[in-house]
């Protein structure tokens, strides 16, 4: 399994060149009219280009950045890569779904653990960072808590 998402992508684009060598190397070992090949072959290195240049774009990259403003709560996970531990968030903003790794605290672990089990139970939950003044790491800068059943139902008029 993949440890994060960098990780996929790097062997999404392994996989492709090496995808395309090998119809490259049929390719040119079928007995196809010479046209067919000279045809083929661009095309192969063409969409092997467009997948690993703008696989990305296309796919999607998370961000390395906390989200900006509030935020709809999915999920999260912690990862540890090269010793550096991680939380993978998953978020809906601005009616777009995405991905943030942010650093990891005790805090938000546990803030986000919280709102993993209020999630698990069937409610919505919202959520902020909040810039804090102080250099206190052991508070939390994240607010997780439910989405008011009157954003979700709103009233009929």
């Amino acid at each position: 399994m993949f440890l994060s998402a960098i990780h996929f992508f790097n062997a999404l684009a392994i996989l492709d060149l090496l995808l395309a060598i090998l119809c490259c190397f049929l390719v040119i070992k079928l007995p196809l009219k010479y046209g067919i090949k000279f045809l083929v072959i661009p095309v192969i290195a063409l969409s092997s280009y467009i997948l690993v240049i703008h696989g990305s774009d296309v796919l999607g990259r998370p961000y390395d950045v906390t989200p900006v403003g509030e935020f709809e709560f999915i999920d999260y996970r912690v990862a540890v890569i090269d010793g550096r531990k991680t939380i993978e968030l998953w978020v809906i903003q601005d009616k777009k779904s995405r991905l943030h790794i942010i650093e990891h605290t005790p805090s938000r672990e546990s803030e986000l653990a919280k709102g993993k089990s209020r999630k698990g139970k069937g409610s919505r939950e919202k959520g902020k960072f909040e810039n804090k003044s102080n250099t206190d790491i052991t508070a939390s800068d994240l607010v997780i808590s439910d989405v008011p059943s009157v954003n979700i139902f709103p009233p009929k008029d």
